[in-house]
């Protein structure tokens, strides 16, 4: 089984990384899904303050891609093939 690869989105032009992303509203899955801990885990990483970012659970990755690319949000993870 090949395992999915996943980045995050964003249409904004100031988000250049993964720090950029504090204070911003971030597309995921619902709380303790793959999606929010993925997002969790890479933002931690990178030393993003957690307590900074809204999180809204949009649903799946196809969801996050969407509400990224209508500017719903700052920005989502979501796999790469969407």
């Amino acid at each position: 089984m090949q395992k999915p690869e996943y980045a995050f989105y964003t249409k904004r032009p100031e988000i250049r990384s993964v720090k950029d992303l504090a204070g911003k509203t971030i597309a995921t899955g619902s709380i303790g899904a793959l999606l929010h801990a993925m997002s969790i885990s890479l933002m931690r990483k990178y030393g993003v303050d957690i307590s900074s970012v809204r999180f809204v659970n949009i649903g799946s990755s196809v969801d996050v891609f969407r509400a990224v690319a209508a500017g719903t949000v700052d920005a989502g993870i979501a796999e790469i093939d969407v």
